[in-house]
């Protein structure tokens, strides 16, 4: 609760700042495997005025808090905050420009978080649906965000023990131009699987 605290002390009353904040500090409770933190985080994050005024962060907190919920175990929590997350990102108006740092925010990443939830809580078929419609909507030049959910897609296949599928995903991924060891990384481990398979 530290990191709460720090924030309230820091931030005072730049709201959209202390947004920011709090979308950090949770990124990096759950990253740390703080998942009791960064629930807590993004619950009292949902309680700002930003997260109230703005749906664009409010769909981010309600993605954050299902991930958190289903690494926790609460599966209807989970369910319940994705509901909130995408109604929320439907009350987004696209002639509304968003703030610079909720840019990537954007339909695919919501599909993309919400594969992710799907995945901690065990509904790998959801998630897999997930994955493949966040790669379909994801603009074309965003090299990072497309290996990315492709390495998921693929491990998400090898683990419903969807083996074909699973080659062809991670034959089709091109990591040349992303610069992430941690994607690259599940991408090495992908193809270790299936020569093991």
């Amino acid at each position: 609760m530290a990191h709460h605290r720090t924030a309230r002390a820091i931030l005072g009353a730049n709201h959209r700042a202390q947004a920011r904040a709090w979308s950090d500090l949770a990124i990096h409770a759950c990253r740390g495997g703080h998942d009791r933190e960064a629930l807590r985080i993004s619950q009292t994050a949902l309680t700002s005025r930003e997260a109230r005024q703005d749906p664009r962060y409010a769909a981010l907190l309600q993605s954050r808090l299902a991930i958190s919920h289903a690494h926790v175990g609460d599966r209807p929590a989970a369910a319940r905050a994705l509901l909130a997350a995408q109604a929320a990102h439907d009350r987004i108006d696209p002639a509304e420009p968003a703030p610079r740092w909720l840019n990537f925010l954007t339909a695919a990443e919501i599909s993309g978080l919400t594969a992710i939830a799907h995945q901690a809580i065990g509904r790998l078929a959801d998630a897999e649906t997930a994955t493949t419609q966040a790669l379909t909507l994801l603009e074309p030049g965003l090299r990072r965000s497309r290996a990315y959910y492709s390495v998921q897609l693929a491990e998400l296949q090898l683990a419903q023990g969807n083996i074909t599928d699973a080659r062809t995903t991670a034959a089709a991924i091109d990591t040349t131009h992303v610069g992430s060891r941690a994607i690259t990384g599940r991408l090495a481990t992908v193809h270790h699987t299936l020569t093991a398979a």
